[in-house]
């Protein structure tokens, strides 16, 4: 992912922050790996961040979207580019100086070009609503900034 720039912020909400033993008992359950405490003690130290240190914890906590980054890599040249230029193709969409895209904004924009693009028929089956609930992470969030989008779409198109 592109590095994050000083109005790319992420506030603390956004982060999802767990414990080493979270991430070992994940990969020795889901994938049969066994990490060593050295180990996650190099995972705590280069994935937890500045909004870990509010977490008031007595095991050492990881950052899971640095970590996860960090193993996804770049998957091919240019896509974290590209889908920057997408994201900032989109704010300009919006028509106002803003540093996320709205939840209320997405399903609006969904809903007209669904319209645009797609069959009567085929769109009453899936109304753009449907496509909003059936996403949870936008349930689960008011707006969509650049860093959420970026990672989003590395999950979706990795």
């Amino acid at each position: 992912l592109l590095p994050p720039t000083a109005e790319a912020v992420t506030p603390l909400s956004d982060h999802i922050v767990v414990g080493k033993s979270f991430v070992a008992s994940t990969f020795q359950c889901s994938y049969g790996l066994y990490i060593g405490e050295t180990d996650l003690q190099l995972l705590a130290q280069r994935f937890g961040s500045e909004c870990v240190e509010s977490f008031e914890s007595d095991e050492a906590m990881v950052n899971v979207d640095l970590f996860l980054d960090a193993l996804r890599g770049e998957t091919s040249v240019g896509r974290s580019r590209t889908l920057d230029q997408l994201y900032t193709l989109l704010l300009k969409q919006v028509g106002k100086p803003t540093e996320s895209l709205s939840t209320s904004w997405i399903q609006f924009h969904l809903e007209k070009i669904a319209a645009q693009r797609i069959r009567p028929r085929e769109l009453a089956q899936f109304p753009p609503e449907d496509l909003m609930a059936a996403l949870p992470l936008l349930r689960s969030h008011a707006a969509v900034t650049r860093q959420i989008f970026l990672r989003w779409q590395m999950d979706v198109l990795a």
